[in-house]
């Protein structure tokens, strides 16, 4: 730890990658109210296309694990490699992942959720993390994190054409570099269309440490849709496909495979916005989403999903109180050895009341019907207080909330151990925090939970001399507390330096590759005007994780890795960069028997025509 500190002190710069905003500036995804961050009780994080645009290529996974709470174990392996995401002692079942707006997912995946591998950063707009349960909000799946994506779609500014990509290095640190990873994307984009496309495509790396066949990864993605306005009312239509192919190699034992796994999911969405005079508005959203997931191994198997998914509601604001009052409709099939399908219809309530100029409540509710599992409820509440402190603004908030995690159609029906009889896992997190406010580059935030979760739902041997398993709801209580600390503070003239720090506590050993702590150090310089240079320090602790060779639970060593990104703005309309990632070479352990990526090299660039 004291080396880490040591090289920290000696870094003459830094990134930004998290954009500090003030307490009057709106934010809506966490509540869906337009109300300004002085308002707000839960904490969200954004990053914004100007944030995004100096990693072109990167795999979005390595760029979300950057962030204050956020762990994605795999992000640092070979792309392809399975992620898993963590955020206050959860994983991916209680992180919901939202599109446009609408919470996606794979109904065939065993946690419901979605797999980030299918998304180029080359598509997203901007990223915002919300921390804490939002499932009064946004549904099953929202306990720990939500994860709200809004892609590129039409463009203010007329007719562009946009061409990205990206090409460099992905190997070890013991192999030798070559040209291994190429990313392409071109874009049209009118005030009322858009047509995109691309690919992207790495090799190099075996899946495995120490096996010498590569395992390449191969993604292509499109996009079309459009919009207009008629009345009052703003409509607009996309529809996405994004498909890959991703080489792995055995893993019991762990040896060289031509193994394959293969994902598709096309999306369709359709939205409209209508205003009713001042401040009202009537906001309605559908998606159908289709899934397709084949693994070519000793054990080949295909899966096929399909969902519907609906959500309409009407907000007001009037003198100190403003509302929210909506309803989700939910339908998802599976093509398991049989069709498995299930329903669920969600009426939810989101109120804000300011009881004076510093003070406001907010508390929301969601009543869940479902064909599985019956009825729930869950709620949130919690105050936002807002002075002024010296030359700092200063907000404090608190929020209880609950959430609830749905089991998946593979969890109840699924080919491997199926319960019928499974219930929802409920959580409940109480959380306080402060944020003080300079200027624009100026804040110092601490953020502080506890989260209970019960009838967590485990894959369980039930019968010994077969081996059998099966999903069951355990009766024992799981517990996680911890604290999130940012801070971003101009250290002078065109350096501006962030840090973001995690500790997670949990009363259980079971949770494989959490850190307990984690932390992220990030320095921009502005060389001259239009040029940067960032600098990323990540450090993780130590973390449990298995060692499938011999089924035994070991400890895996800290590690550190420092990564540089230089970006250059050759006009308003082109732009390149250069990232080197890992400089040091820094050999580790991500996952036990899995490959990590050494030092890589990759250049990136932008032209708008």
């Amino acid at each position: 730890m004291k080396n880490l500190f040591f090289l920290l002190l000696a870094l003459p710069l830094l990134v930004r990658a998290q954009e500090v905003i003030t307490l009057n500036e709106v934010i809506l995804t966490d509540t869906k109210l337009e109300l300004p961050r002085a308002k707000k009780t839960k904490r969200v994080i954004r990053l914004s296309t100007e944030d995004l645009s100096p990693y072109s290529g990167q795999p979005l996974a390595l760029i979300l694990n950057n962030l204050t709470g956020i762990e994605i174990s795999g992000s640092r392996g070979a792309e392809g490699q399975n992620l898993g995401l963590y955020a206050r002692g959860g994983n991916n079942r209680q992180i919901l992942i939202t599109l446009d707006g609408m919470p996606i997912n794979d109904p065939s995946q065993p946690a419901s959720d979605f797999d980030l591998r299918l998304l180029d950063l080359s598509s997203i707009e901007s990223i915002e993390v919300i921390k804490g349960p939002s499932s009064v909000v946004y549904g099953s799946g929202a306990a720990t994190a939500v994860i709200a994506i809004t892609t590129k779609k039409t463009s203010d500014r007329g007719l562009t054409i946009s061409l990205t990509g990206s090409a460099g290095t992905q190997r070890g640190s013991s192999d030798s570099p070559g040209l291994d990873r190429i990313q392409n994307t071109i874009a049209l984009r009118s005030q009322s269309l858009f047509f995109e496309m691309g690919q992207h495509y790495s090799g190099g790396m075996s899946a495995l440490s120490g096996t010498t066949e590569p395992d390449a990864f191969d993604r292509k993605h499109a996009g079309l849709g459009g919009s207009f306005t008629l009345a009052k009312t703003k409509v607009s239509a996309t529809a996405r496909l994004n498909e890959f192919s991703a080489g792995f190699d055995n893993t019991y034992p762990l040896e060289d495979a031509d193994f394959i796994s293969l994902s598709k999911q096309l999306t369709v969405t359709l939205a409209s916005e209508t205003s009713f005079g001042d401040r009202k508005k009537l906001i309605t959203n559908a998606q159908y989403g289709l899934s397709d997931r084949e693994i070519r191994s000793n054990y080949p198997v295909s899966y096929g999903a399909r969902s519907f998914s609906a959500d309409a509601y009407f907000t007001q604001h009037t003198g100190r109180l403003s509302y929210l009052v909506g309803a989700y409709l939910l339908d998802q099939h599976t093509d398991f050895e049989s069709i498995a399908q299930m329903q669920s219809v969600e009426p939810y309530l989101n109120v804000n009341y300011a009881v004076s100029d510093p003070l406001s409540i907010s508390a929301g509710a969601r009543f869940i019907s479902h064909s599985s599992f019956g009825s729930d409820l869950v709620y949130t509440a919690g105050p936002a207080y807002t002075t002024a402190l010296g030359s700092l603004k200063a907000k404090f908030f608190a929020d209880f909330s609950s959430a609830f995690i749905a089991p998946s159609l593979a969890q109840l029906f699924g080919p491997f151990g199926p319960n019928p009889d499974l219930q929802p896992e409920t959580n409940t997190t109480t959380s306080i925090g402060l944020e003080l406010l300079g200027n624009k580059n100026t804040e110092y935030s601490v953020q502080l939970f506890s989260r209970n979760e019960t009838n967590r739902v485990l894959y369980s041997l039930v019968d010994a001399a077969t081996y059998a398993y099966q999903y069951q709801n355990t009766g024992n209580e799981f517990g996680a507390k911890g604290v999130e600390v940012f801070v971003s503070q101009p250290l002078r003239d065109n350096l501006q330096s962030s840090l973001s720090y995690t500790f997670t506590q949990l009363d259980t050993e079971d949770v494989l590759r959490l850190p307990k702590h984690k932390l992220n150090l990030l320095l921009s310089y502005d060389l001259a005007k239009g040029s940067s240079l960032r600098a990323n320090y990540h450090w993780v602790s130590s973390r449990l994780d298995t060692d499938f060779s011999t089924f035994e639970t070991r400890s895996l060593d800290p590690y550190g890795l420092f990564d540089l990104t230089f970006s250059k703005k050759l006009s308003g309309k082109a732009s390149f960069g250069v990232q080197l990632y890992n400089v040091l070479n820094t050999d580790f352990t991500e996952i036990i028997g899995f490959a990590t990526r050494g030092r890589n090299l990759s250049l990136s660039y932008r032209i708008e025509l």
